[in-house]
């Protein structure tokens, strides 16, 4: 009912559809989208990541594994900046 009442009045305005990015962040800033999808990223990713490297230290080799999660903060620091690339 809501989403027929809101196409309804959006053709009787004749206004603009709204973008995707409009609909899913509900910000139309860049930078703004950059910080909220970075920590949010991070938070999704992070569990399975740390899994996977405490798994690796234990059963491989702890010097592996820190290696790998400086590499994985590393490219960690560099999303906001890519996801701010068209």
């Amino acid at each position: 009912l809501f989403e027929d009442n809101t196409k309804t009045s959006l053709l009787n305005n004749n206004l603009q559809k709204p973008s995707m990015v409009e609909i899913k962040y509900w910000s139309k800033n860049l930078s703004v989208l950059a910080a909220d999808r970075c920590a949010g990223n991070f938070q999704e990713q992070m569990i399975p990541f740390l899994i996977t490297l405490y798994s690796y230290a234990v059963f491989v080799g702890v010097e592996g594994a820190a290696k790998t999660g400086w590499i994985w903060i590393i490219f960690r620091s560099y999303y906001a900046v890519v996801f701010k690339k068209p």
